[in-house]
Order: structure tokens, then sequence, then C-alpha cells
């Protein structure tokens, strides 16, 4: 596996389930909404969630430094 076909069933995995809520009209259940629910549950949910979002994206964006990327950490 390369990273070109992960991100393309990352993509269509993602896109897939989103529409699959919205057709059989289970809105409830968009990722969206299982985040909301999991941050609204308590302030260190809230605040682990937020880091892990956070941290993925600059990771993801190549803009983390590497000596606080959890990521490159995680491997060492």
């Amino acid at each position: 596996m390369n990273a070109t076909r992960a991100w393309s069933i990352v993509v269509a995995s993602v896109t897939g389930y989103e529409l699959w809520c919205l057709a059989t009209d289970n809105d409830e259940q968009l990722l969206s909404r299982g985040i909301a629910r999991a941050r609204a549950s308590s302030p260190a949910a809230n605040a682990a969630i937020l880091f892990g979002i956070g941290a993925t994206a600059l990771h993801l964006a190549g803009i983390m430094p590497k000596q606080l990327d959890i990521y490159v950490l995680a491997r060492s």
C-alpha cells in the first residue's frame, strides 16, 4: 500500500459513510455530530479531541517541528 491508495481509501470511506447517513436520515450519526457529542461529554474529552485533531492536522501539513510531532515521537 502507498500513501495515495491510503488517502483514496480514507476519502472514499468517509464520503461513503457521510452520504449513507444523509440518505438514511441518520443525521445524528454524522462524524461531525459524533465528535461534537464526544467533545461535550467532558472538558478532558474536549481537550484530548482538540489536541488530537490539531496534532494530526499539523503533522499532515508538515508544519509541526519534528521534536514536537507526536507521530515522529511515537516512532522513536
